[in-house]
């Protein structure tokens, strides 16, 4: 399961890192303006991975993969930014076994037990959400620190 699993996100991911690398800028933002309705997906939103992903390099790639809405949209600023393959499978790879075990082991043992299975999942989607709100408050004021030892 957990193999499985793991190979058919990293193919994925693989696909997604090709489209970045392949197309260019221009191209991929106005496939997003066109098509990117249907798929609830931005230029912004396309704008704003880039500028995470030129920020954090492989670290959102290796902490993307266990972030459920940022999981597919990091492999496409990973190739865009013509981030070594290697590296980015290498990183791809690691934050995906670990949050694909971390499923089929939830799975596995609350598996018959589908109520409490729920909750430990809202409390993990809580988590991750305190971690964003964390991760924004931080940059936020390392921003405004910046800015005040510029003036």
């Amino acid at each position: 399961m957990i193999i499985s699993g793991s190979i058919g996100s990293l193919i994925a991911a693989a696909f997604l890192y090709w489209v970045g690398y392949k197309f260019n800028h221009i191209s991929i933002f106005r496939w997003v303006d066109r098509y990117g309705k249907y798929i609830f997906l931005k230029s912004s939103d396309v704008e704003k991975s880039l500028k995470w992903f030129e920020q954090y390099g492989h670290r959102i790639v290796f902490f993307g993969r266990m972030i459920p809405a940022v999981r597919s949209l990091i492999s496409i600023p990973a190739g865009m930014s013509h981030m070594p393959f290697w590296k980015f499978m290498l990183f791809s790879s690691l934050g995906t076994v670990i949050w694909t075990t971390f499923l089929a082991c939830v799975g596995y043992y609350f598996g018959q037990n589908q109520a409490l299975m729920h909750k430990i999942f809202s409390q993990v989607g809580y988590v991750i959400i305190a971690l964003v709100v964390l991760f924004i408050v931080c940059y936020l004021y390392r921003r405004s620190k910046r800015k005040s030892n510029d003036i």
